[in-house]
């Protein structure tokens, strides 16, 4: 913005609609928790047929944020201590 009166940037484009549902259920054992700030890649079996064949199957589970948006400041620091930056629908 060129003031703090003007409102903030927002991107034409978005990698992920505004009203998306965030996919990422917090578990009562322990989790890491970037993914629920950012999401991620999460792979699961799937059985093909009625066989023992399966199949890895891989998907994207949405976080809090836009996707690809979290950069996260020091890294590996702490194990439940996550400082960053992220966008938040589409809001730079």
């Amino acid at each position: 913005p060129e003031t703090m009166l003007h409102l903030p940037p927002v991107l034409s484009e978005l990698n992920d609609p505004i009203d998306r549902q965030i996919d990422f259920v917090p578990t009562p054992v322990a989790y890491d928790p970037r993914h629920m700030i950012q999401g991620g890649q999460f792979t699961s079996v799937q059985q093909i047929t009625n066989d023992i064949d399966e199949l890895p199957v891989t998907t994207y589970q949405s976080g809090f944020f836009d996707r690809d948006s979290f950069i996260e400041i020091m890294k590996g620091w702490a194990k439940t201590v996550v400082c960053g930056r992220a966008r938040l629908g589409g809001i730079r």
